[in-house]
């Protein structure tokens, strides 16, 4: 009779595992509803795919404001991580079809303009440019007086 080993995860079976299960998941998520059958005088294809980026595009706006507000209650050093997520959150938005793409490119800039300050020593050009920065957030996320 043999004793079976342990088996022992390096980091790569780790990263192959993770990738197979991000594969799967988009699979899962792009394949949803395929097959199933359309009522009569449903749209077209287009319109359809146009449909389902809606969803998508929503939940990134959302992610990206939840990011900016939870950025808010992190300690300052930390802030930039949160600022960069919302950033990224809206420019997959933008990719998905958001319909205000040049507000939301605006705001992702803005965001990494401001998770790219440094920590300490900021010019009095920096801190216009930061105190401008999360007004125009501010305003854009619908957060009165979030970062001030």
């Amino acid at each position: 009779m043999s004793v079976r080993q342990p088996v022992v995860r390096t980091s790569s079976s780790k990263r192959r595992r993770f990738l197979v299960l991000l594969v799967l998941g988009v699979l899962t998520v792009t394949t949803a509803g395929c097959g199933s059958p359309e009522p009569k005088g449903a749209s077209n294809a287009t319109t359809s795919t146009t449909a389902l980026q809606v969803i998508p595009a929503q939940h990134s706006l959302a992610a990206a404001k939840v990011a900016w507000v939870k950025g808010a209650k992190v300690a300052s050093y930390a802030q930039s991580i949160y600022l960069r997520s919302a950033a990224l959150d809206l420019a997959v938005a933008v990719s998905l079809g958001v319909r205000y793409a040049a507000s939301d490119q605006t705001a992702q800039r803005e965001l990494l303009q401001l998770a790219a300050l440094p920590e300490t020593n900021d010019s009095a050009k920096q801190k216009s440019e930061a105190t401008r920065d999360l007004r125009a957030l501010n305003a854009f996320f619908d957060t009165t007086k979030l970062y001030e």
